[in-house]
């Protein structure tokens, strides 16, 4: 490299996609320490709530992520993720082989982006967490997702889940705001 003494190295706020987060992967130690509490070896990123959009979004998970194997909880909530960013999530997912806890919900994917996480959420997870609701491989009998408001993407993810649970007993869905997408989404899963 050029700037050998390059300590931090601030892309935020640009408009790149997946092909320039491939680009500034090599550099993921300096652009990690532009983000406050990044650390390789952290156990915790919670991003969640920022909005992320264009490049943000591929800098944490096509950048950060790949190089932090020890994360154990990764909160993406309410981010901005779209399909294709789940596409890059979903390939990054396998190099944090610590995680155990994961929240995507409320954000801008669809069916798409879904498919590309469902295959990944139950064998990478022990347990995958929201804010509004738990999921775990081990709890056959209830799944209360009651008063949850739903995203267009949340619904694939509850139904990549639910095939992961056939001795299912009782599934809470009230007040989830489920329009007739989701529910026919829901009906191919039960």
């Amino acid at each position: 490299p050029a700037v050998t003494g390059l300590k931090e190295l601030n892309v935020f706020g640009n408009a790149f996609g997946e092909d320039g987060a491939n680009a500034l992967a090599p550099y993921s130690e300096v652009i990690g320490a532009s983000v406050p509490g990044w650390r390789q070896d952290a156990k915790v990123l919670d991003v969640s709530g920022r909005g992320m959009v264009g490049g943000n979004v591929y800098i944490v998970v096509g950048i950060l992520l790949p190089a932090m194997a020890a994360l154990e909880k990764l909160d993406l909530g309410k981010c901005g993720l779209d399909d294709k960013a789940c596409a890059v999530l979903a390939n990054a997912l396998p190099a944090v082989t610590g995680l155990k806890e994961l929240n995507v919900f409320e954000n801008a994917f669809g069916e798409d982006g879904a498919k590309a996480l469902a295959p990944r959420l139950p064998n990478s997870l022990e347990t995958f967490k929201s804010t509004k609701f738990q999921w775990s491989a081990g709890d056959t009998e209830a799944w209360h997702v009651s008063e949850s408001k739903l995203g267009p993407g949340d619904i694939h993810i509850v139904a990549a889940l639910l095939q992961k649970v056939p001795a299912l007993k009782k599934l809470d869905l009230d007040k989830c705001g489920l329009d007739d997408k989701a529910c026919a989404v829901l009906a191919n899963a039960l």
